[in-house]
């Protein structure tokens, strides 16, 4: 109990110090809503704005230092306040291709200190139900002193960093090309800013489905486990649930044949969800073991029964495990395999040569969900 709750300080502790990728992003209702029927308040935010499409702009009301983000009716002009700030530009960019969401792009810097900081943001609106999303796209900071051999001559900058992101706008979403500059090579990664990816949109939220492998040079799919995606560390894992909690334990899943070993059981409250092995590479988890039936791949979860697994899945592979002595059921269309903890005493299945020939028993529940 002492050593789970150390890890959960040690996390989140983390999280609180360092940023980290994110691969959801849900949107957010608008802060306020407002209407305006007035005249003479509507000739003003009109007044000099640029439209686009005949229809949005952005623009400042009256003494305002804010601008906020306006929809123009044929009588009215609906006000949606997103949350925008001082010493930014705002200019708005364009549609998705089912026009239900408008793209609004935001750069801006400041000083401080001989310190220049740098931001490009853009907004994605939900012009359905009135929601957003703040995405950063890029971060600068750039430090300079006088130079000490001529303090009356130039500055010499000290310390220049640049996380950058391009992104191409396609039907569902967009693609996403990360690069870092680092004067002193340190190459650190601003996780505020989004990563290399390809990111579809739905009404509720932004989600990654595939990341860029450098050695390959191509994009590839993310597995997802619910919100839980094949490649997250276990920091980001406390974004998704408030309530997580890891619990370091001997990995029972291994084979007799692989060495003594130790991984993260991941708890949800009183239901555990699974068990990460405690070969993370680079601080991320490349497979998880499920338990929890909150979780499906594509109508299999860890409540269906093995002559189930069939009927969904016929072309699915049954075999013996001579190492471990348990059964497994992998399923080349989902990429899963589904693991049974048996014995001689109670085997799903008769084989014969190690061959499964048919089930001995059939409503058998699967015990764990392995993914890699």
């Amino acid at each position: 109990m002492k050593y789970q709750i150390f890890i959960l300080i040690l996390l989140h502790s983390f999280t609180s110090s360092f940023s980290q990728e994110k691969y959801v992003y849900h949107f957010e209702k608008m802060e306020a809503v407002d209407t305006i029927y007035n005249k003479d308040i509507k000739d003003d935010v009109l007044n000099e704005a640029e439209m686009f499409d005949n229809k949005y702009f952005i623009s400042y009301y009256g003494k305002e230092r804010i601008p906020a983000f306006y929809i123009k009716e044929k009588d009215f002009c609906v006000t949606l306040n997103l949350d925008f700030s001082e010493q930014t530009n705002y200019k708005i960019i364009g549609f998705s291709e089912n026009r239900q969401f408008i793209y609004i792009n935001a750069e801006g810097d400041h000083t401080a200190r001989q310190t220049q900081f740098g931001f490009k943001y853009f907004y994605i609106v939900n012009l359905e139900n009135y929601t957003f999303l703040q995405i950063q796209y890029y971060s600068s900071i750039v430090f300079w002193e006088p130079d000490e051999n001529d303090p009356n001559g130039f500055n010499v900058t000290k310390e220049h960093k640049v996380n950058s992101s391009k992104i191409a706008f396609n039907q569902n979403g967009f693609t996403v090309m990360n690069e870092i500059f680092d004067m002193n090579n340190e190459n650190k990664i601003d996780y505020d800013v989004i990563q290399s990816g390809e990111y579809e949109l739905d009404d509720s939220k932004l989600k990654k489905t595939k990341y860029y492998d450098a050695d390959l040079m191509k994009f590839l799919p993310i597995k997802y486990i619910g919100d839980i995606a094949i490649g997250m560390t276990l920091e980001d894992i406390i974004l998704i649930y408030p309530n997580i909690s890891f619990i370091e334990k001997e990995n029972n899943y291994k084979t007799c044949a692989d060495k003594s070993s130790f991984g993260f059981e991941i708890w949800d409250g009183n239901e555990v969800l699974g068990f990460a092995a405690n070969n993370i590479q680079d601080n991320k988890i490349k497979s998880l073991i499920v338990r929890s039936p909150r979780f499906y791949f594509g109508k299999i979860n860890t409540n269906t029964t093995a002559s189930e697994v069939l009927k969904y899945y016929p072309k699915s592979n049954i075999r013996l495990d001579l190492l471990t002595d348990w059964e497994h059921i992998y399923i080349k269309e989902l990429h899963v395999e589904l693991v049974f903890k048996t014995n001689e005493t109670n085997r799903i299945g008769l084989y014969k040569n190690d061959t499964f020939k048919k089930f001995k028993n059939p409503n058998a529940k699967v015990d764990c969900i392995q993914v890699f």
